[in-house]
């Protein structure tokens, strides 16, 4: 998500009349003091520091809307401004949208994806974006599963389904793609918002490219001592149940609720034992293991599950 209290962290040199300051501003970029977000644009080093590889690439967003304020950005950059999970994909500069016809290219630190097909803009966080139906739209056709699946399925789990399956779907059929129709068609259909996070979204992807079952999301298990838990993942017929384990189980803070890791973990290490106790198994993997699907294979080989 993208605040509005953002302009005054950067430094325009075109801004900067007087030499003597433009050339101190570059004197002190050489120094390390400053950093060139986008040509002409410039921010603290100190601040550039503290931003993960996503609050960059927004930042480089806003650096490009101060030199170009009618840019309209889309694709991966505007999922970004939505709040929606960007997993892989060409984020090393912003994608922005042109209604004129032709093809897109990259240029002067912006990649311009251009087509004959309408679509809807908005204001979020002081940017020009693509609306979010379309900025779902145009991932699911122009990107693989990997990286569109896990968007489309944050974009249906919404708080107030801004968004729904049948509402994409229209949208798509409403609006003609140019290219990437099947892709698209494909993403939204496979879409299931009761994926609860990224990985969970790109491990089924992944699934389904090793021909394995179709498993049951979000599965609630009970024993005698009552309520386990609900699981990611359940293939039944082979009593198998398998876990992602994203970094932000453990580390973020809305997720722990500030309990210690080591308290975290005992507690997921008793959960699966009352699991297994009801006669299954269970398979645990992390990103490193969803982004390699021989590696994905083999956990939950080793769980039992077969292919179909």
């Amino acid at each position: 998500m993208i605040d509005d209290e953002w302009r005054d962290r950067y430094i325009l040199s075109a801004g900067l009349t007087n030499p003597g300051e433009r050339a101190a501003l570059y004197r002190a970029a050489a120094r390390g003091v400053f950093v060139k977000v986008h040509p002409g644009v410039y921010t603290r080093s100190e601040d550039w520091k503290h931003l993960d590889f996503d609050g960059r690439h927004i930042a480089r967003m806003q650096a490009i809307h101060l030199v170009r304020p009618a840019t309209i950005f889309s694709h991966l950059s505007a999922a970004l401004a939505w709040g929606l999970p960007v997993v892989g994909g060409a984020l090393a500069v912003p994608h922005s949208m042109s209604r004129a016809s032709g093809g897109g290219r990259s240029m002067n630190g912006l990649h311009r994806h251009t087509g004959n097909r309408p679509f809807g803009v908005t204001a979020r966080g002081g940017l020009t974006v693509t609306d979010l139906a379309d900025t779902v739209v145009h991932i699911a056709a122009g990107f693989p599963p990997e990286i569109s699946v896990p968007v489309v399925d944050a974009a249906l789990r919404l708080p107030g389904r801004p968004v729904t399956r049948d509402g994409l779907t229209d949208l798509t059929a409403a609006k003609p793609l140019t290219s990437g129709g099947v892709r698209c068609t494909w993403a939204i259909g496979f879409a299931d918002e009761r994926s609860e996070s990224p990985g969970e979204s790109m491990s089924r992807v992944v699934f389904h490219r090793l021909r394995l079952p179709k498993p049951i999301l979000q599965q609630r298990f009970n024993d005698a001592a009552g309520l386990i838990g609900l699981t990611d993942f359940w293939w039944p017929d082979q009593r198998v149940i398998g876990e992602f384990d994203g970094l932000g189980k453990y580390l973020g803070d809305a997720l722990t609720g500030g309990r210690p890791i080591a308290e975290i973990v005992l507690d997921e290490k008793r959960r699966e034992n009352r699991l297994r106790a009801l006669d299954t198994r269970v398979a645990r993997w992390d990103w490193s293991t969803a982004r390699d699907p021989a590696a994905l294979r083999r956990v939950l080989s080793e769980a039992g599950l077969r292919a179909m």
